[in-house]
Formats: structure tokens, C-alpha cells, sequence
């Protein structure tokens, strides 16, 4: 199971980082609006939405990175030594791929995806991931507050004065 063996490398690293009293990143990728894809469009389009938002993980990591799905449409990326700006970089390249990809041909659902990221220096492998986790849950509930505070229904666009 690739999530068991992420979680497995990412104590490992952790470990490896506690001996040496060094710093590990933790990049966590999910990607927004699967289930409503899957439903209004049928799963086949929820895993070209997947698909694509691997690529852009793909293309986006060094070699030294280690990136994995983790579960249905979540992706994690451990990044030895590396520090929390090297992990926002790495993020806004994703993103950048991910936004570059929704431009091209056959794209016709365009993916989003959110990031969590954490460093530590010597960390537990636990809190790092919670803390990445954290930020993610974050910002789906602000979206969703957003959401459901919008009267969109009544929205008749912006003022201009």
C-alpha cells in the first residue's frame, strides 16, 4: 500500500533527521472537488483530474524528493534537509504545473488543488504530518465558510462607482 509506505519513509527520514539534527519537509497536495467530478462526470474524468495533478507533482520535485499518492486524491512529498521555503517553492512550482496543464487541450476540468506544508528540524514524523494536515483542514473550512456565507444566488457582479 503506497500510503503505509509513505508514512514509513517519512518516520525513516525523520529518524535519519533526529540523528544528524536535521531539517524535514513535508509538502501535502490535495486535490479539491474529486467527489463532485466523480459524480457530475463519472470517475473516468476524476481520474484524469488525479492523473494530471501527479504529473504536476511529478515534474515539479527534485530527485532527491520523495513523493507518493497518499490516498484517493491526496499526494505527499518528503523533502530531506530541506527547509520550509524549499517546500513553499516546491509548492508554487506544483501549482504553476498544475495551472500550466489546465490551459492545455482535452483539459476540460480544470484542477485545483491545496497545499499543507511543514518543517521541522529533527522532527516526529506524527506532528509533522499533522501540522501539514492542519493547514489543509484550514483552508477547506475557511473555503467552505466562504461559501456558504456568499449570497451568489443575488450576486448581480461588482459595484462600480
Amino acid at each position: 500500500d503506497a500510503e503505509i509506505a509513505f508514512d514509513d519513509r517519512l518516520r525513516e527520514t525523520c529518524a535519519a533527521a533526529r540523528a544528524h539534527d536535521q531539517r524535514v519537509t513535508l509538502i501535502l497536495v490535495d486535490v479539491i472537488g474529486t467527489r463532485e467530478v466523480n459524480e457530475a462526470h463519472g470517475h473516468e474524468a476524476g481520474d484524469a483530474m488525479i492523473r494530471r495533478a501527479a504529473t504536476g507533482v511529478q515534474r515539479s520535485v527534485r530527485a532527491v524528493d520523495f513523493a507518493a499518492r497518499i490516498g484517493g486524491d491526496d499526494f505527499g512529498i518528503i523533502i530531506a534537509d530541506g527547509d520550509l521555503e524549499l517546500g513553499r517553492r516546491i509548492a508554487r512550482r506544483i501549482a504553476h504545473e498544475i495551472e500550466r496543464s489546465n490551459g492545455e487541450p482535452g483539459s476540460d476540468i480544470p484542477v485545483s488543488v491545496v497545499f499543507g506544508v511543514a518543517s521541522g528540524i529533527a522532527p516526529d514524523s506524527a506532528e509533522l504530518f499533522a501540522a501539514a494536515d492542519q493547514q489543509i483542514t484550514q483552508h477547506k473550512r475557511s473555503r467552505s465558510l466562504a461559501v456558504a456565507l456568499a449570497p451568489w444566488e443575488d450576486f448581480d457582479g461588482p459595484s462600480v462607482a
